[in-house]
């Protein structure tokens, strides 16, 4: 019979193996509430390289479903994956050489493994790739392909260490009569850039340092204002107009 077959057997056991561990991450996944905790599926990821790949050729993401899709990703398609893979060497091994004994056709079995292993860890650095890839726009892959990969990191668009650290860095229209500008908060001042990096306007905190500094929007007119916090106490100050 072929549910007593070599392969058969043999796919059993890493359909097992393979479904006990995705069990326990996906316990961990669950019970964890680190915003990371989904890096726990990453050995997966190349295990089941195969259908990860098919997954990324998707127009959609199936991460999106439910929480239990990584149950159905790994635990359900991953582990079949890896029963079919012994059953089917086997079942390849008879075919080929039809006097083949149980011994040698269980060292095929097994010795064929780590063989899927790494040209699984092979598709799933592709797959990496393909990911990255779709998830840029066209304009930034056509510039990358011009350009050194530190390209992104070496340009300074200000820099004026009189106002302090940067709070925070924000892009909209907040000041009237003008178009969307960025808006560097810092410390002690505010200054606005345009899409070229140019400087149009600059607010100065007057002897004083904030910890943190939010631009906001207060109403449909576009003026400046912004909630700054200075130790435990918390003020709003409209600071231009």
């Amino acid at each position: 019979m072929i549910r007593r077959t070599t392969g058969f057997k043999v796919g059993i056991v890493t359909f097992c193996i393979h479904l006990c561990s995705v069990l326990f991450a996906f316990m961990a996944y669950t019970n964890s509430k680190s915003s990371t905790a989904g890096l726990v599926f990453i050995y997966f990821f190349f295990l089941d390289a195969p259908i990860q790949l098919l997954i990324t050729l998707l127009p959609f993401s199936v991460f999106e479903f439910s929480v239990i899709m990584p149950l159905i990703i790994y635990g359900l398609l991953g582990s079949s994956l890896w029963f079919l893979i012994p059953w089917l060497m086997d079942r390849l091994v008879i075919r080929v050489f039809p006097k083949v004994t149980g011994t040698m056709r269980l060292t095929s079995v097994i010795g064929v493994i780590p063989i899927f292993l790494v040209g699984f860890i092979l598709l799933g650095s592709l797959t990496t790739t393909l990911s990255i890839q779709q998830e840029r726009p066209d304009e930034l892959r056509k510039l990358l392909g011009s350009t050194p990969s530190d390209y992104l990191i070496q340009k300074v668009v200000f820099d004026d260490i009189s106002l302090g650290g940067v709070s925070s860095i924000i892009r909209g229209r907040y000041r009237p009569n003008n178009g969307p500008e960025t808006v560097l908060a810092f410390h002690r001042g505010v200054v606005f850039l345009n899409d070229r990096y140019e400087v149009q306007n600059r607010i100065e905190f007057s002897d004083c340092y904030f910890q943190t500094v939010y631009p906001v929007h207060t109403a449909d007119d576009y003026t400046s204002k912004f909630i700054p916090e200075f130790c435990t106490q918390i003020s709003a100050m409209n600071t231009l107009q």
